[in-house]
């Protein structure tokens, strides 16, 4: 009996232990999504609200976007590291600065960082840069 339940509590602890994970990776579905749609709308105060800013870091100056709207934002490829707490994906974005209505694109590398103090992911890699 007593081996049955402990069995049952292995078990229990290890489902709880997966249904975080899972959670976790949800939770990064829904915030690169909402990130993914500011970016393609070239809503980027929004978007900016993702990125971890360091303390006495200025906030986005939204000005220096204004000429910038967003034309596509894929996604390439993505993968797992630190054990689900850290993703790293490739995207490339093309855009159009209005002022010479010229489209250009841009690779990046972001990098997504889970943070357990907070319970929420965090873009680390910083905002594009759109030249």
């Amino acid at each position: 009996m007593r081996r049955w339940m402990l069995a049952l509590a292995v078990t229990v602890l290890a489902g709880c232990t997966s249904l975080g994970a899972e959670y976790r990776m949800n939770q990064l579905d829904d915030l690169t999504w909402a990130y993914t749609r500011a970016v393609e709308w070239s809503d980027f105060a929004t978007a900016h609200a993702a990125t971890i800013t360091t303390a006495g870091a200025s906030t986005l100056d939204t000005s220096a976007y204004k000429d910038i709207k967003v034309t596509s934002y894929d996604l390439i490829s993505a993968r797992s590291m630190d054990n689900g707490k850290s993703i790293q994906r490739i995207v490339r974005i093309s855009y159009v600065h209005l002022s010479d209505m010229a489209e250009r694109s841009l690779d990046l590398e972001e990098d997504w960082t889970y943070s357990d103090a907070d319970k929420r992911w965090y873009l680390r890699s910083g905002f594009p840069v759109f030249k």
